[in-house]
């Protein structure tokens, strides 16, 4: 795979995002019944992926999807903007003025 960066992002940020998007999705997987199974089977909710970041084998694949997803962002417009420390989430806006919630 291709080691794109998009502009003012490091890697720490990007690991952030990727890390935050795992644990969202095991939680939500494991609150639907789901388990840790070597061989996944959605007849069975079983999925090889429910395990902590550190252990993911695929970390490598999720890191380059975060990139390219922003970049796909950026490129079509939006801005991406930490939010401040105590801050409630905001919507984000595109050139367009489309709405996106965050």
């Amino acid at each position: 795979m291709t080691e794109a960066r998009p502009d003012g992002f490091d890697e720490r940020l990007i690991e952030s995002i990727a890390r935050a998007l795992h644990e969202l999705w095991v939680e939500r997987k494991k609150s639907a019944g789901w388990i840790y199974a070597l061989i996944s089977s959605d007849e069975r909710r079983t999925h090889c992926d429910l395990v902590q970041w550190e252990r993911l084998a695929n970390a490598d694949g999720l890191l380059w999807d975060v990139r390219m997803k922003i970049q796909i962002l950026l490129e079509i417009g939006y801005e991406v903007v930490p939010q401040k420390a105590g801050k409630s989430a905001e919507f984000a806006t595109n050139s367009n003025g489309a709405r996106m919630p965050d």
